[in-house]
């Protein structure tokens, strides 16, 4: 049965990517969606999930991996340009 925050067998298999003693359950979520297999991760996890995370981090993905989950997870362009104007409203430099 798939959960949306994932079954304790997707936690423990997530520990092998808190290589840096990471505990941020996105971060670790979207390592294994870097460098695990695809079809465990879709298992595993919610596709809602996972395209939250992508959306929210899909500039620390290398392009292979970028295009393949945009594809995966049917990432409209215009939910990316959302959140690329997000990131740089956010990253404005004040004005003295």
């Amino acid at each position: 049965m798939k959960m949306s925050t994932g079954t304790n067998s997707s936690r423990e298999k997530e520990k092998r990517y808190a290589w840096d003693k990471e505990e941020n359950r996105e971060i670790l979520i979207l390592r294994r969606m870097m460098y695990d297999d695809p079809g465990e991760i879709l298992h595993d996890y919610d596709r809602k999930l996972l395209k939250k995370i992508y959306i929210e981090q899909w500039f620390k993905m290398d392009r292979r991996n970028q295009s393949f989950w945009k594809f995966i997870l049917e990432v409209d362009d215009n939910e990316l340009d959302r959140d690329k104007k997000e990131l740089r409203t956010s990253l404005e430099i004040w004005d003295y």
